[in-house]
């Protein structure tokens, strides 16, 4: 949607929201340092002017690509040739390079391995690119873009069309364009690697099938579970059976080998002979076999088909590491573009009996990389034999009841051994990952704080520093988002520079940030969705500039109100947050500060005032259009559920002498701005609209 001011005066002008008042405190990473951001300009030289790349509704440019153009290419020149329409009216001509000479005095905007490219020889180290990289500079008066992938042509196309046109895509359905009559071209020398290799921000936007696949390219993400195609530029090098994650079940094929007590994801049959040993069934929690929507509690046995030293047990024909290094070889013959094969834990606790001798002795994480380290070596061995010495690569959680690395304990003591180099002691080599394992760490602590500030509890500090020294391959996955509650209030972003200047230290090259991913139209999700991604590509950003640039692109007027509100909310929180002997403090996700205790009716009043006021403003505008209205009705409904929601969740500590009916009114407030503001869940199972019904009879 169009602005009618250009972007140059937007970021000279923007004030800086308060992300969190804690920012000035601690000694992490994430907050008591001094910030030092990128320069927006930086490879701009703003002293030095070429020529208008357009000027009064005119211009003398066209959009060079190959004759035998990508698919990728020729979307990277459809985008530019329209963004640059909708925002200036002067729609630039799009060409190939046939017949194209150095002698050519025409000038161009050239993406792809076009012949003026080739003339202008830039020598780029391609591997230096981190895959997505590109550069973007001008030769004369051309601007040309070099990249060693599909993806990195598009790439810096749109970093053409941000810095220089100021688009921004800021969410799946809002992209700002502001209105221009003239785009001055400088001088420009940009080279551009993301900081991390992967980059995912898990959004309802971007999970798997619903996943808006503009979103996905514009936002420069590369995800394990979405394919963009080749018009956007790459498909996924990850494999996984059966689900995303959590999934090593699917590689001990049911129909063939059976489960004692369920049938899990395939057919069954009591007439053929199961193999209960390659089965570990958490007592308890297992559902009979038929019965759905019941926690599982089956996986595979980890223990199956590893010698005491180790190693693949050829003692036995049939046992669950061997089964497990066959199916994967059926996978990596079939996927031959894939790098990373996904064998994952099951997503619950207790996932090895706790009085087994062998997990007594080497703890619940270092049974699944002892099982993983065979199943990587025996696939690599094979790999050289079969494929021609093809690189295999495993990936694998270290997940819940496995998150904390396999490290040697004090005897009759929680604290583990450091030699005298102040370094954690492995339990054995066994339970070092070998070279070709992949270590995916998913912190299930806070998000407050940066992962090494020292409001971090010990155990996600201590965690993440015994995984870094045992694993060459160390990701991670990091939430940022109340699986309790997606709806309340969430002051996450606070510790997000911190975190991927931490990450990025320790080389990470997998970072996946999850949030909300099946709750539509979270407005929470939808900003952080935008900050996390511009951090993963350069984690030298300020993030309250990235928060103030979208809260004004997608609610215009409205924008200052939401500020208003989560400042209200930062304010009120930075104190609870810095007491870090408070429980709530650790374990954000699935834990929260949103209760009487934390939270006043002051706050939560002013908070739903504030964006009433929005709602006024833009009610009364005589500017906006009654299109744009209702758009931004829409988005400040799904903003005022918010604090409406908490003031309902607290209802009876707030206001104790309130009766049901006060109560059962807010509740059909709440599910009217919810269906209008098109918010359906509540938690990751929970939809809103369900369980303000069952609750309170509202319809």
């Amino acid at each position: 949607m169009k602005k009618v001011f250009g972007f140059i005066t937007l970021l000279l002008t923007l004030p800086l929201l308060l992300c969190a008042v804690a920012c000035n405190s601690g000694n992490g990473s994430g907050n008591n340092q001094e910030h030092v951001f990128d320069d927006y300009y930086k490879g701009i030289n703003l002293s030095r002017s070429l020529d208008y790349f357009v000027n009064d509704g005119k211009s003398a440019y066209k959009i060079m690509i190959p004759e035998e153009a990508t698919p990728a290419v020729r979307q990277a020149a459809d985008e530019l040739e329209n963004l640059v329409l909708s925002s200036t009216g002067v729609r630039l001509p799009i060409v190939t390079d046939q017949g194209w000479t150095s002698a050519d005095t025409g000038v161009y905007f050239s993406i792809g391995y076009t012949k003026l490219l080739e003339n202008a020889d830039f020598g780029t180290d391609y591997s230096k690119l981190k895959g997505d990289g590109f550069v973007l500079r001008t030769v004369g008066k051309n601007i040309v873009v070099d990249a060693g992938t599909n993806a990195g042509f598009l790439y810096g196309t749109y970093e053409f069309i941000e810095k220089y046109v100021g688009v921004r895509f800021l969410a799946y359905d809002e992209t700002y364009i502001p209105e221009k009559t003239s785009i001055r071209l400088y001088e420009t020398d940009i080279t551009s690697v993301p900081a991390f290799r992967n980059r995912v921000y898990l959004n309802n936007e971007s999970f798997k099938g619903q996943a808006d696949i503009a979103w996905v390219a514009h936002s420069r993400t590369y995800y394990d579970w979405v394919n963009t195609g080749e018009i956007y530029g790459y498909v996924s090098n990850f494999f996984y059976r059966g689900a995303g994650t959590h999934n090593s079940r699917y590689y001990i094929p049911v129909e063939k080998y059976g489960c004692p007590e369920i049938g899990y994801d395939g057919p069954y049959s009591e007439d053929h002979d199961p193999h209960p040993e390659l089965w570990y069934v958490r007592p308890g929690i297992t559902p009979l076999f038929g019965e759905v929507g019941k926690k599982h509690g089956v996986t595979i046995n980890w223990l199956s088909g590893i010698t005491d030293d180790g190693k693949l047990d050829e003692s036995t024909e049939i046992n669950a590491a061997k089964i497990v290094i066959e199916e994967l070889k059926k996978d990596i013959i079939a996927n031959p573009g894939a790098e990373y094969f996904i064998f994952d834990q099951e997503d619950f606790y207790d996932i090895v009996p706790s009085d087994d001798p062998t997990v007594k002795k080497y703890t619940a994480s270092g049974v699944v990389v002892r099982f993983c380290n065979v199943v990587a070596t025996e696939l690599q061995k094979w790999a050289n034999e079969e494929l021609g010495r093809r690189k295999i690569n495993l990936c694998t959680f270290a997940y819940q009841q496995s998150e904390t690395a396999p490290m040697q304990r004090q005897e009759d003591s929680n604290n583990f051994k450091k030699d005298a180099n102040g370094k954690y002691i492995p339990i054995d080599d066994t339970v070092i990952p070998v070279d070709n394992l992949y270590i995916r760490l998913a912190f299930t602590s806070e998000m407050y704080f940066a992962y090494d500030d020292p409001h971090q509890s010990a155990q996600t500090l201590n965690t993440m520093e015994m995984w870094d020294q045992i694993c060459d391959n160390f990701w991670f996955w990091g939430y940022d988002a109340n699986y309790n509650d997606f709806v309340s209030y969430a002051p996450t972003l606070s510790g997000a520079y911190g975190t991927v200047q931490k990450m990025r230290e320790l080389g990470v090259t997998y970072f996946f940030m999850q949030s909300s991913h099946m709750a539509t139209n979270d407005w929470q999700a939808n900003l952080k969705g935008y900050v996390w991604t511009k951090l993963l590509w350069n984690p030298d950003q300020d993030v309250s500039r990235l928060v103030q640039e979208y809260l004004d692109g997608y609610y215009g007027i409205a924008g200052k109100y939401v500020r208003e509100m989560m400042n209200l909310f930062d304010a009120n929180y930075a104190p609870v947050m810095m007491e870090n002997d408070k429980p709530q403090v650790n374990f954000w996700p699935y834990g929260g500060i949103n209760n009487a205790q934390n939270t006043s009716s002051r706050v939560l009043e002013e908070a739903v005032s504030i964006i009433e006021r929005a709602f006024e403003e833009v009610e009364k505008s005589d500017t906006l259009s009654s299109v744009k209205k209702n758009k931004l009705e829409k988005r400040l409904s799904a903003v005022i559920v918010t604090p409406k929601w908490m003031q309902l969740k607290m209802f009876s500590d707030l206001y104790p002498l309130a009766d049901q009916t006060a109560k059962k009114d807010l509740a059909k407030e709440i599910l009217d701005h919810a269906s209008k503001g098109g918010l359906k869940m509540a938690t990751e199972t929970t939809d809103i609209a369900g369980w303000l019904s069952a609750n309170y009879g509202v319809s």
